[in-house]
């Protein structure tokens, strides 16, 4: 669209788009990506001229191209929201076929009659990572044969586990609370 024929809303909204620390993907009627902000580059690890004025797939994994056109349509045909309205955990493939984790809110945009769509991404490999740290280590402590026990501040149990149970005989319910 000629930019002489944008209102001033929407003279605003796409350089804030640019801007943002989110990924910006939008796409249009046909699928074909018509934005791709500086954040998004650098999350797949790509230039727009690879991307605007192509089918979304080219940024979709591999293994679910095939399908993805027709995961659309049906959006668009009958309104049924899988992913659409959500944020979801999913890993996004670059384009050198590395992976990461990210976040991915997808929105359903309605554009003069015409139905698009909308997609922020944020990467949490760091976060997906420290949650399975965090559930090894839950996993150790839960599982080993030693007694631990977990003190807040003021030194009130706040975490017993199995071993501490049949060492001491008492049940979590009985100590959790409860100061040293």
């Amino acid at each position: 669209m000629p930019r002489d024929t944008l209102d001033d809303t929407q003279v605003t909204v796409l350089p804030a788009l640019e801007q943002t620390i989110l990924g910006v993907v939008l796409i249009d009627e046909t699928n074909t990506v018509t934005f791709f902000n500086s954040a998004a580059e650098r999350l797949w690890n790509c230039t727009r001229a690879d991307v605007l004025g192509r089918n979304v797939n080219v940024l979709v994994p591999r293994k679910i191209r095939s399908s993805h056109d027709d995961l659309i349509k049906h959006n668009r045909d009958t309104g049924i929201n899988k992913i659409v309205g959500t944020s979801r955990e999913v890993q996004v493939e670059r384009f050198d076929g590395t992976s990461f984790w990210a976040e991915l809110s997808l929105s359903r945009i309605s554009v003069s009659g015409k139905i698009g769509y909308m997609a922020l991404i944020r990467d949490i490999s760091q976060e997906v990572a420290d949650r399975e740290k965090i559930r090894l280590l839950s996993l150790v402590v839960r599982e080993t044969d030693r007694g631990v026990v977990i003190l807040d501040p003021e030194f009130r149990l706040i975490y017993v586990n199995r071993a501490f149970t049949d060492m001491f005989g008492y049940e979590p319910s009985h100590v959790i609370g409860h100061g040293l």
